[in-house]
């Protein structure tokens, strides 16, 4: 199935931290080619503030399109390679893309912006001092297929197991 492509120029992040954006071409550069001319906000997996990124659509609805960034065109500077392998397809990895100081600002934000109607003041994130390795708890699945057992993670939004190896 071919999924339709858009150039999107992200501006903020969402509560689960999809980039927040906006179409600014269609795939094909704006020459009548489908997507021109969308308005609809377009949330998407992967991508931060500042990035302009082409965004595979794998959600359409009235208002809003739901999407992956499937290439950054223009990188912010808080992006950074993901120390594991994994991180693209695995869905236990969502923030490996982004530096740890950057990390922390960016989850504030999005806390403060649930929060923005109420009278608290979101104070400074303190990360963690060690950047991997610091989580207590892990969900391993496991798919059994004649002989052979695979142990690993889900992938992103399915239930596709990412093995681990």
């Amino acid at each position: 199935m071919n999924q339709r492509l858009l150039t999107v120029l992200v501006h903020d992040l969402a509560h689960g931290g999809a980039g927040v954006g906006r179409v600014v071409a269609p795939e094909g550069g704006g020459d009548g080619s489908e997507g021109e001319g969308e308005s609809r906000i377009c949330f998407v997996e992967g991508a931060l503030p500042g990035e302009r990124v082409r965004m595979a659509v794998d959600a359409e609805h009235k208002r809003w399109l739901r999407g992956h960034a499937v290439e950054i065109l223009e990188a912010a500077p808080e992006r950074v390679a993901a120390p594991c392998g994994l991180a693209d397809r695995c869905g236990g990895c969502g923030w490996q893309h982004v530096d740890a100081a950057a990390q922390a600002e960016l989850k504030r934000r999005i806390v403060a912006g649930q929060l923005r109607r109420l009278p608290i003041a979101v104070e400074r994130v303190q990360p963690s001092p060690q950047a991997l390795g610091y989580r207590r708890r892990a969900r391993v699945h496991y798919r059994r297929s004649g002989e052979t057992l695979t142990l690993g993670f889900y992938g992103q939004r399915s239930h596709e197991i990412v093995d681990c190896e």
